[in-house]
């Protein structure tokens, strides 16, 4: 049965407008008097599509379907609601009040006449909403050390290593970011060592035996309570008492080896054995104390531990030649428990801690520098963006945000 031909008709001359440049693979389909439906393919935050309402002569159109053309549309009202629809279930059509790209015109009900000129007609100003509102962008994203054993093998009794992590966030056209030494700053993860981590590598000690031409004077060698005297006139030289104390002592005590070279006699501990031990002479050097460092389980004392957890990384000595990383097991009020290989004298020498950044380092700098104090590496910030949710553990950070408000133009 034959049927008028209308202007205006979905199933018949509306149409998808082509252009060039950027665009989605779209389809118009389920057309019925009354309305039709667009579906395409999205590969970009800036695809569209470009729907072409009217006409003047429906260059696509079969002959025997399309009107004849019609360039006088005076009178005309369209009126028409438009449905939002979900993509894959969540919100993924762009609002016609979007402002962002704003150079597609996304309310923008755009007339180009006979004479090329064009015309757009702001459709905002006239719309009203029907039903149905939006909900406030959102997005969120989590941080995570590695896990521990690995971190524990690359790390516990290894120099310092450099500062060469960094982490990223982008939003669009924005960038965020965060390195290694920010993080250091940031958070307050360097502080100073305070004590000495075990006892002075110091095994060995030489003492000197001089000549004092007295036969009656004593030469002894004492290792703490005990030790060997010669009296001077049953010797020829202090090479003769040195080499005969060196002897005695180094056979009769078992704290120490002994041994002589012209007046100086050389004495060293025994393995195994860590000290202290006092060893002195009468008649030449002053008194020593021989001890070794054994690596075990110490405490150290720092000027601030607030930013040490249990299971951190603090790098000690950094840049020396005991600098090595420990594992920190216990953690007091300005002290930390770890197993040091290494001693390191912090009442000696100013030596530097630094907590080696983590995961939930990482999240506080990049949480300040998105929302507390907005510092992007380049793009705009944008106004409204607020913290949802921010969360650390001792190895990870998750922040949730969402915007507060509209985005404005980027």
């Amino acid at each position: 049965m034959p049927s008028p031909l209308l202007l205006f008709d979905p199933p018949r001359t509306i149409q998808l407008q082509g252009f060039s440049g950027r665009a989605a693979t779209t389809t118009i389909h389920d057309a019925t008097e009354t309305g039709f439906q667009i579906s395409g393919i999205f590969q970009a935050a800036e695809d569209f599509a470009n729907v072409q309402l009217f006409s003047a002569y429906d260059y696509y159109n079969h002959l025997r379907l399309k009107p004849l053309p019609v360039t006088d549309l005076s009178g005309l009202t369209v009126q028409y609601d438009m449905e939002i629809l979900p993509v894959n279930g969540e919100d993924g059509n762009v609002r016609p009040d979007c402002v962002r790209y704003a150079s597609v015109g996304w309310d923008k009900l755009t007339i180009t006449t006979g004479a090329g000129d064009i015309y757009e007609v702001p459709l905002m100003n006239h719309a009203a909403v029907v039903t149905g509102g939006y909900a406030p962008g959102s997005f969120g994203f989590s941080l995570h050390d590695r896990d521990a054993e690995t971190l524990d093998e690359l790390l516990i009794g290894k120099p310092t290593p450099a500062l060469t992590d960094k982490a990223y966030v982008y939003f669009m056209g924005t960038r965020w970011s965060c390195s290694s030494a920010e993080a250091i700053a940031f958070c307050n993860l360097e502080t100073r060592l305070l004590n000495n981590i075990g006892a002075v590598d110091a095994p060995s000690c030489e003492q000197a035996i001089w000549w004092q031409d007295d036969p009656n004077f004593w030469h002894y060698l004492l290792v703490n309570n005990g030790g060997a005297g010669i009296q001077e006139a049953g010797a020829t030289d202090a090479a003769d008492i040195a080499s005969r104390l060196a002897s005695m002592v180094g056979i009769s005590s078992w704290l120490v080896d002994c041994s002589a070279s012209g007046n100086i006699i050389t004495v060293s501990l025994e393995p195994g054995v860590n000290g202290p031990v006092t060893v002195s002479t009468n008649s030449g050097s002053a008194p020593a104390t021989l001890t070794r460092f054994v690596p075990g389980i110490y405490s150290a004392q720092v000027a601030s531990s607030a930013e040490i957890r249990v299971g951190d990384y603090v790098g000690i000595d950094i840049g020396g030649a005991n600098d090595e990383v420990v594992k920190v097991l216990a953690v007091g009020p300005g002290t930390f428990t770890a197993y040091f290989t290494k001693p390191h004298y912090g009442k000696v020498s100013n030596i530097q801690c630094r907590v080696l950044p983590r995961a939930r380092h990482f999240g506080r700098v990049l949480k300040s520098r998105m929302v507390d104090a907005p510092a992007p590496d380049y793009g705009v910030q944008p106004s409204s963006l607020a913290t949802e949710q921010f969360t650390t553990t001792n190895t990870s950070c998750e922040l949730k945000l969402r915007l507060a408000g509209p985005l404005t133009q980027l």
